[in-house]
């Protein structure tokens, strides 16, 4: 968990200072491939390591929350569509449907992936 934090912190660490460096602002509305792997990489490196410490099939729980967090997200929008009549969130970038996105897949594997290690330390 403390990795996590960790990552975390130095991810948003060297945001600021690339934005500082380079002077520019980010933009709100677009996020371009390379800053969301960079956006993912320290987390994910953190889940890794947890994980290879407790020897837990990484791959297999990382498919699985992936798999079921973008199928429920889906469900959740689309639903919330057929009663509201508006959508609960857009996705600009590589949508499925218009109700989730190909790029909250490797989120929804590495939170449930936390989750999971979490658990593992609690219970």
């Amino acid at each position: 968990f403390l990795m996590l934090v960790v990552g975390i912190v130095l991810e948003y660490t060297l945001e600021k200072l690339r934005m500082v460096v380079f002077k520019k602002k980010n933009k709100t509305n677009h996020l371009p491939p390379s800053k969301f792997l960079y956006f993912l990489i320290f987390p994910l490196i953190s889940v890794l390591f947890a994980a290879s410490q407790l020897k837990i099939p990484i791959l297999f729980g990382f498919m699985v929350f992936a798999l079921i967090g973008t199928l429920a997200e889906f469900c959740l929008g689309y639903s919330f569509y057929k009663i509201v009549g508006r959508k609960l969130w857009t996705y600009h970038s590589y949508p499925i449907g218009g109700y989730t996105s190909w790029l909250s897949f490797p989120l929804w594997g590495v939170a449930g992936v936390v989750f999971w290690l979490i658990s593992r330390l609690i219970i």
